[in-house]
C-alpha cells in the first residue's frame, strides 16, 4: 500500500511541475467549460509531449556518442566485476580457512572435555 501511495505521489507531483510550467496548458484549462474537457486538453497535452519525450529519447539512443560510451560502461563493469570476483574468492579462501581452524579447535576442546567426563 505504501508503494502505491508513494507513486500516487510522484505523479500528483510530476503532474503539478507539469502545469506550473506549461503557461500555454494553464491557459487552456481555464478556458474549459467543465472537468471532462479539462481531461480531455489535459490528456492532449500530456500526448503531445509524451511523443515530444520519445522522440528525444530514441534521438539520443541511436547517436554514436552514447553507443560508444555504452560500450566503455560495458567494458568498465566487467573489468570491475572480475576484480570483485578476484577479491570475493580470495576472501572465501581466507574464511575457510579460519573456519576450518576453529572447527578444529573446537573438535579438540570438545573431544577433551568428552574424555575428562569419561574418566569421571
Amino acid at each position: 500500500m505504501k508503494k502505491l501511495n508513494f507513486i500516487i505521489g510522484a505523479l500528483g507531483g510530476a503532474m503539478t511541475g507539469y502545469l506550473l510550467s506549461n503557461e500555454d496548458l494553464r491557459k487552456k484549462l481555464s478556458k474549459a467549460k467543465n472537468h471532462g474537457e479539462a481531461a480531455k486538453i489535459l490528456g492532449k497535452e500530456l500526448q503531445r509531449s509524451g511523443k515530444k519525450v520519445a522522440k528525444e529519447a530514441k534521438e539520443l539512443i541511436e547517436k554514436d556518442d552514447v553507443h560508444e560510451k555504452f560500450g566503455e560502461w560495458k567494458t568498465y563493469f566487467l573489468e570491475e566485476g572480475e576484480k570483485l570476483g578476484v577479491k570475493a574468492k580470495k576472501a572465501a579462501k581466507k574464511t575457510a580457512k579460519n573456519v576450518k581452524k576453529k572447527a578444529a579447535k573446537s573438535c579438540k576442546k570438545a573431544c577433551k572435555k568428552a574424555k575428562s567426563k569419561l574418566k569421571k
